[in-house]
């Protein structure tokens, strides 16, 4: 995270074409934000202001190598798993099972079923075969995948053997549901309903499907942001540098967008005008100016976050100085932007109200 690259927060797949494309890029020695971005493909082309952005940071030859040993590994698992499912393909086309049913049959069978393709019905005959006489209803097979989980023992190493079971059977579950025989909603009604339908006993379980209720959203909390973190650095250097062009993106273009600098005139209401005026002040002496982070913060909770810091400013010249520095952002279609800045240089309470207060 070091390396303050946040293509994350742009892309929702840093792995599919477009993102590996520019990791790739990255790992060959290409750093020009510009140039990683027109990398981007299909509706990520929407999204190159962002992705200059999020491509703009410090990487360097060392996380060349660890990205670039990333991807390599990642290509070696993609290489395992399509040659474990040619085996599987093998398996299917060539094997009868113990009732003297053919494998590739009863699979092609079971993703008739909706909401079960080729690798889950693989999955639910890996788990109970074909032999349905073990069963005697149908009710009672759904009830077995969905139900029974292995006893508890005392031995920390067989819970963690348990637990890897539940997992196995997750898939199954899920699929047992879309066939309910005695249940009129659809799949994706009971996929909505797995965060309350399977958290009590079963007897409780069965009741709630009849509710039909949404499950309650996931409470989000305060945490700390990288991202944030990262974007306040790039705004220091895009200061240092003079870069207007970083700098308009970063600002939210709403109108309820507010800056308030050091200066008592230093109000400007609206993105249009916050961008205006930050770039006449890196045209009239502030562009060149060093930022050093001191107390650099940055949180964020959903999609919105905050950032504090208190950097010493150094000017070409002049006296350096500290500034206190505060930030709010909101994701705006994926991409953080700057919607409220604060701009202060602390002066002691006597001398600005004449009070000398605890501190």
């Amino acid at each position: 995270m070091d390396a303050g690259i946040t293509l994350d927060s742009v892309a929702a797949d840093v792995l599919r074409v477009s993102g590996h494309a520019m990791l790739s890029a990255l790992v060959v020695g290409e750093r020009d934000p510009a140039v990683l971005a027109e990398l981007a493909r299909g509706m990520l082309r929407r999204k190159i202001p962002a992705l200059r952005q999020a491509l703009r940071g410090r990487f360097r030859d060392d996380h060349a190598l660890l990205l670039g040993l990333c991807l390599e590994h990642i290509a070696y698992l993609a290489g395992a798993i399509a040659q474990l499912g040619e085996s599987i393909d093998t398996l299917f086309a060539t094997q009868v099972s113990e009732a003297g049913v053919p494998f590739a049959g009863a699979r092609d069978h079971l993703t008739t079923i909706t909401g079960v393709g080729q690798r889950a019905a693989e999955c639910i005959l890996a788990e109970i075969g074909t032999d349905m006489t073990r069963f005697r209803t149908a009710a009672h097979r759904a009830a077995w995948i969905l139900f029974t989980a292995v006893p508890a023992p005392v031995l920390s190493s067989v819970r963690r053997a348990q637990h890897g079971a539940r997992a196995h059977r997750r898939p199954l579950r899920r699929r047992a549901r879309a066939v309910r025989e005695d249940c009129p909603r659809t799949c994706q009604e009971h996929q909505r309903a797995d965060a309350t339908a399977l958290r009590g006993p079963p007897a409780v379980r069965q009741c709630r499907w009849d509710e039909q209720t949404e499950p309650a959203p996931e409470a989000v909390e305060m945490r700390e942001s990288p991202e944030l973190r990262a974007m306040m650095e790039n705004l220091y250097a895009a200061m240092a540098s003079g870069e207007v062009a970083w700098l308009s993106e970063a600002v939210s273009a709403d109108e309820a967008t507010l800056a308030i600098g050091t200066d008592p005139a230093e109000w400007w209401e609206g993105g249009r005008r916050v961008r205006e005026m930050w770039a006449a002040q890196l045209a009239a002496g502030l562009g060149g100016a060093v930022f050093e982070p001191t107390r650099l913060r940055a949180y964020e909770e959903g999609d919105v976050g905050w950032a504090a810091d208190e950097p010493r400013m150094l000017l070409p010249g002049s006296t350096p100085a500290t500034v206190r520095l505060t930030a709010v952002f909101r994701r705006e279609e994926g991409t953080w932007r700057i919607v409220q800045s604060h701009a202060s240089i602390g002066v002691p309470n006597p001398e600005s109200i004449g009070l000398d207060l605890p501190t």
